[in-house]
């Protein structure tokens, strides 16, 4: 199915997210910052980053101007906050979406599903994408 990155410092959060995306066959891959998912970026490709905004180090809305800087991987981002402001941080920083804590599974498994197809449909058969650098 998909690569999928999961960034929280939330370690529950991390492992029960993870574990129920693994159920569907997806393989996931778990960052505990924003500097670990950077890390795991440079040297692997994924499908798609669920990321959580407030993190120690460096929050998500960082890394995903960064991760835009240099991949056009579908980024998620999750947050506990309510303040409209956070959603519209998120998606200038360049998210693709926005969701509030705790997730709807199924509605997330949907998102999944729909981001899967899209880069497929676009793909035509190319290779995949290199994997991130960030000099």
């Amino acid at each position: 199915m998909a690569r999928i990155l999961i960034v929280d410092d939330n370690d529950p959060v991390r492992w029960v997210l993870g574990s129920l995306l693994q159920a569907q066959g997806h393989a996931v891959i778990r960052a505990a910052d924003g500097a670990q998912a950077l890390l795991r970026c440079e040297s692997q490709r994924f499908d798609l980053v669920l990321m959580d905004v407030y993190m120690p180090s460096m929050d998500g809305l960082e890394v995903c101007r960064l991760l835009r800087q240099a991949s056009e991987v579908p980024i998620l981002v999750l947050s506990t906050s309510r303040e409209p402001s956070i959603e519209e941080h998120a998606l200038a920083c360049g998210a693709n979406a926005f969701t509030l804590k705790p997730l709807n599974f199924d509605r997330l498994l949907g998102w999944i599903s729909n981001v899967i197809a899209d880069r497929r449909g676009m793909a035509g058969g190319a290779p995949p994408q290199a994997p991130l650098c960030f000099a």
